[in-house]
């Protein structure tokens, strides 16, 4: 990890970054061609030392000393990103580098705000439960601010920083995140203004207040991965790979970069959180359209997820899938029994089980791969079935169905499911 001296300016290599204490940035980078950042190149070369780039990094380095910090990271100058090795380590150590920093600072390019009134989400400094931290606590303290100061964090939260989507991980990593605006004044930090992000980031304020629960909770209430999807849903990236890129640490993986390949990578993202997670809920992303024919299992990028936010973990032990792996044919799913659920006023149609209460509505494509139906099953129906039904058994050539009960022997079935969305004329029955 390469850090700025915040007294000299000279950039230093420490190879574990465990090792030193330092304050790290969080920002949206200039779009302005006339009025770019201060790169690595730029930095050791001593070009661009004008403009808002420069003027960032000495600003970072006056607070950071303030602050009590000797050294400080900002990705601008701090990656040789002509290096891709580099690169590739950086973006895959994002989540703990900005975890294991001892404050970050967030500059709000665009926030003009000059303060905040700023609150404690619970009477002590830390919320020692943070299921405390609900939705009815959070509407209590919003109550208890005018008109004017609504509008001031409106004008907070509309920041283009909250639609980014770097900036997740970045707000969800660090234990300590103070807001400066453009000017660089302090408006708080991300405890006293945890409601108002909450709000406007659509992440639970549990989440921000104990950033440690979103990878592992003490308490059994991490969020699922729709979840934790659903948070990006609304976000953008300047380049389509950084779409799956940018969340790499909120799921703890990692995977190469591979720039160039587009949206594939929100594709390998999704299965190395398939191998990495113990949770369906990958599979149960809603983007509230009611109908779809093109047909694809995994999501196409994080919006897809934007209905997804109550979507709970989805355990195989809750489910009728055994394995999942990714093959040549599509998305290999072993399923724990012959015969699955089928509605009967949608003939040959597949309801494959995610959890007790959602299932996926699956038909078979010209090719022989089963292609997923819009929208998601409710399985909790009142007396608890589906509808009328019959069972099927998916591995008959035919597609009979069964009117007689089925037994619960744990025969071992195995479908392929259409990975990606494709052209509905060649995969619709």
């Amino acid at each position: 990890m390469r850090l700025l001296n915040t007294s000299t300016l000279e950039l230093e290599e420490f190879l574990d970054h465990r090792q030193v204490e330092y304050s790290i940035l969080s920002h949206c980078w200039s779009q302005d061609r006339n009025d770019r950042e201060v790169t690595y190149e730029d930095f050791i070369t001593g070009a661009n030392r004008e403009g808002q780039g420069w003027t960032k990094i000495l600003r970072l380095c006056e607070i950071s000393q303030k602050h009590g910090y000797d050294w400080t990271w900002i990705d601008t100058c701090c990656i040789d990103k002509s290096s891709s090795a580099e690169l590739s380590e950086a973006i895959n150590s994002m989540w703990k580098w900005y975890e294991a920093s001892a404050e970050c600072f967030v500059f709000l390019g665009d926030c003009r705000v000059d303060h905040l009134p700023s609150f404690e989400i619970c009477r002590h400094s830390r919320c020692d439960d943070p299921r405390l931290c609900d939705s009815t606590m959070m509407a209590q303290h919003l109550d208890q601010f005018t008109e004017q100061e609504h509008t001031r964090f409106a004008k907070f939260g509309n920041s283009t920083w909250f639609s980014r989507g770097w900036t997740l991980q970045e707000l969800l990593a660090p234990t300590r995140v103070v807001f400066f605006n453009q000017r660089y004044v302090c408006l708080g930090n991300k405890e006293g203004l945890a409601a108002w992000i909450a709000r406007y980031s659509g992440i639970p304020m549990e989440y921000i207040v104990r950033p440690s629960d979103v990878l592992n909770s003490s308490y059994g209430r991490y969020p699922s991965v729709a979840g934790r999807m659903s948070w990006a849903a609304r976000r953008t990236t300047t380049r389509e790979e950084d779409q799956a890129y940018c969340l790499l640490g909120v799921f703890g993986v990692n995977m190469p970069l591979l720039y160039g390949e587009g949206r594939k990578a929100f594709g390998r993202l999704q299965e190395e959180i398939m191998r990495s997670i113990d949770d369906f809920s990958i599979l149960a992303w809603d983007d509230g359209s009611l109908f779809d024919l093109s047909g694809g299992l995994m999501a196409s990028d994080p919006s897809d997820f934007k209905h997804s936010g109550h979507q709970g973990i989805m355990h195989a032990s809750g489910s009728e899938i055994l394995k999942c792996s990714m093959t040549n044919r599509g998305l290999e799913v072993v399923t724990s029994n012959g015969h699955v659920e089928v509605a009967r006023e949608i003939d040959g149609d597949v309801i494959l089980r995610l959890s007790k209460d959602v299932g996926l509505r699956l038909c078979k494509g010209y090719d022989g791969q089963w292609i997923r139906e819009k929208p998601l099953v409710k399985l909790d129906l009142p007396g608890g079935e589906i509808c009328d039904k019959t069972l099927i058994e998916l591995g008959s050539p035919r597609g009979e169905t069964w009117t007689e009960p089925y037994s619960s022997h744990q025969d071992l079935n195995t479908m392929y499911l259409q990975k990606e969305k494709a052209d509905m004329q060649t995969n619709w029955r």
